[in-house]
Order: structure tokens, then sequence, then C-alpha cells
């Protein structure tokens, strides 16, 4: 009872904190509004002059017809190519190399023999090797990919099922059922193969927008300003005698920190509840299925609130706690993605993304958000932020019960 009354005292200080709260939903709200107009056009949609990747095709299918098609109606499509440039190369081992090494955003593989497989009903598989430091594009190219190999199934299929009605070799009952039965056959003899961080892909997709990226963005850096204000808070009762006022209830440092813990996890809760009502109200942001969102903000907000418990076990005063926390937050917004998207860093950048917080939340709201990804496909980032939530959660209590509160 004692450690939710000091969660709950907590919570009621940050909902009377109007300056707190201004900084904590006014800020980010204002900071999304600017991103978003200002980046938009040049980030989301992507031009001829400013693409948003690079697509590498290797093609050992040579004048065959369905490879000519898909490259040169879908790929090299005005829509297509305006957002994403794409390059023919020879070379698949330099390939997959600039796309390890985030250069290029994919790399599509169409096998020898393709076309003719196709016409034969021979089984042929196309391979997609996308950069697992880049959200969007890779999921995008996997589906226009799929979309036509879906299109040659059915337009195939069709033109053979006309060949056999116009001959009046089966009655017309027999032609229907055969139709559908021969999409399905089609369809499962060309295979792609998916070297991919996307275990499966979407469904559906929303619109990507610089509006809707920043939204995830701002909520996930503010998050942990939230949290580290409410970390500081245990120095600051520390230095005004609080905790020793505190102490003469009988209860224990661990039970004091964990008050303070269960404290942050809700006001952090309740922060981004707010953002995303907000954001969705105020700018059109759709977030993605409901309890996908609100279960994943559950998990982030446990990874924020260790975060910010851990931030004032390293730190010696308040006061430092604000400093230090600021720089740790600045950075990691930083590299993992808050300021910029992770798709555009260089490599080492990328590597050094998958360190950070931001990364993990942040890749989960957009996956969301985008592509509608059910939680099951979010396993990596629910794993990741547990894990640093645990770490930081389990350091920053042992260093704190007996440095800070004891």
């Amino acid at each position: 009872m004692k450690i939710l009354f000091i969660a709950l005292k907590d919570i009621v200080i940050l909902i009377k904190d109007q300056k707190s709260l201004i900084s904590l939903i006014i800020a980010p709200l204002i900071l999304t509004l600017i991103l978003g107009i200002s980046l938009n056009s040049l980030w989301a949609q992507g031009s001829s002059d400013n693409p948003l990747g690079t697509l590498l095709v290797v093609n050992n299918d040579l004048e065959g017809f369905f490879s000519e098609i898909l490259i040169n109606k879908v790929y090299l499509s005005e829509e297509f190519s305006s957002k994403i440039y794409v390059e023919l190369i020879d070379d698949e081992s330099q390939g997959k190399e600039r796309v390890k090494q985030g250069k290029a955003a994919a790399l599509v593989k169409i096998p020898l023999n393709f076309s003719k497989d196709i016409w034969e009903g021979n089984p042929t598989t196309i391979e997609i090797l996308g950069d697992n430091g880049n959200e969007f594009l890779p999921p995008i190219i996997l589906n226009v990919t799929e979309t036509f190999i879906d299109e040659v199934s059915l337009r195939l299929v069709a033109s053979q099922i006309a060949t056999e009605y116009l001959t009046g070799s089966e009655i017309e009952s027999e032609k229907i059922n055969l139709f559908f039965q021969k999409i399905e056959r089609t369809e499962n003899k060309v295979r792609i193969a998916k070297d991919l961080r996307f275990i499966k892909t979407p469904d559906t997709t929303n619109p990507i927008s610089a509006t809707g990226y920043y939204s995830a963005a701002m909520a996930v850096m503010y998050l942990l300003f939230n949290a580290n204000l409410g970390g500081k808070r245990i120095l600051l009762e520390k230095e005004q005698g609080t905790w020793q006022r505190i102490k003469t209830t009988q209860i224990s440092p661990l039970q004091f920190i964990l008050g303070k813990t269960i404290g942050i996890y809700f006001s952090a809760i309740l922060q981004m509840l707010v953002l995303i009502s907000a954001t969705s109200l105020i700018y059109g942001v759709k977030w993605g299925h409901p309890i996908s969102v609100i279960t994943f903000c559950l998990v982030v907000a446990f990874a924020a609130s260790g975060i910010g418990i851990f931030i004032a076990a390293l730190a010696t005063s308040s006061t430092s706690a604000d400093s230090l926390g600021t720089f740790i937050i600045l950075v990691m917004s930083a590299i993992g993605g808050s300021m910029w998207p992770i798709y555009g860093m260089p490599p080492f950048m990328k590597f050094l993304s998958n360190f950070t917080f931001n990364r993990w939340a942040l890749d989960g709201f957009t996956n969301i958000m985008f592509f509608n990804y059910p939680l099951n496909n979010l396993l990596n980032n629910i794993l990741y932020l547990v894990i640093i939530g645990i770490l930081s959660l389990s350091i920053a209590t042992l260093v704190l019960s007996k440095r800070v509160v004891d």
C-alpha cells in the first residue's frame, strides 16, 4: 500500500506541474508539426532528384518475357522509380555487399530461366536481400514484387482457362473451379526467398509520412525526459529531507525505489496515450491497431522507466541528473532515429543504434503504424526493450538502495 501511495503521489505531482506538462506534451507536438511540415515532401514521398533509397537488380533471365515486365513495367515505372532509384547490376556479390553496408535498400535477384519456368509451370524463386537497418523500403519492395507475382499468376491462368473455354474442352462449372485451383498452384510455383529482418510481409500498409514518423519519434524521446524527471525526484527528495521523513513510516529503500518506478511507469503510459490521442486528432496520424499500439506502449514505458531510474543512479545530485539525463537522452535520440531516420544514416551509426532504447521503441511503433505489424512480428523489439528495462532497473536499484536512499 505504501508503494502505491508513493507512485500515486508522483503521478499527482506531475499532473499538477504545468511547466512539466508543457515540456512533455506541448513540446513534442510542436516539434512533430515543425519536422512533419518541413521534411514531409523530402522524407516521405521521395523524388527522382531525392530518392528514398536504391534498389539493385540482378537479372539472370536476360530477354525473358516476365523478367522484362518486372524490371521495365514495375521497377522502372515512373511511379516506382521516381521514389526509389533502380540500378541494374551484374555482380551479385558486390550488390550484396552494398546492401550489407547500407548503401542500397535491397537486392533483387531474378533467376535463370525465370520466364520459361513460369510458362511451363516449373518452380522458380526470386531472391530479395534487404538492408536490416532500413525499416521502410525492403517491405515496400517485397510487397510490390509479390503483387507482380500475384498479377502474373492471375493473368496466366486466365489466359489458359480462356483458351480451354474457346475450344470447348470442358464444361463451364469445371472451368470455374479449375480457374481458382490453377491460380493457387501457379502462385505456389513462383516463390520469393526473403532475407530480411521482417518475418512477415504486412497485409496492408498505411501512407508513410514524416508527420507520422516524428509523432512516434518525439513521443519516444520525450518519454525519456519524463522518466528522467521521475528518477530525479528520488535525488531531490533525498536532498530536501523527504526521504528521512518517509523512513519513519517503516518503509524500506527497496519499497521506496519500487514506488518511484511504478510512478514513472504509469506517468509514462499516461503521457504516451495523451500524445497518441493528440497526434491522431490534430494531425490525423494513424498509429495502427489499438491493441498492438497500447500493448507495445506498456513495454516501451517499462524500458523507459528503467532508464530514468538508471540515470538517477549515475547522477550525484538532482542538478547533475538534469544535465546528465539530457545528454544521454539527446545522444540516444540522435543515434536511435528520433532526430533522423536510421535508414538515412551511415552503416556505423546504424550499428550503434542497436544499443539504444529509441531504436527498438521507434522501430516497433513505425512498423505498427505504417505496415500494420502484429505483435508477434515485433518479438525482437519487445525482447530488447524488456532486457533494457530489467538491466537498467536492476543496476539502478542496487546502486540507489546503497548510495542514495539508505
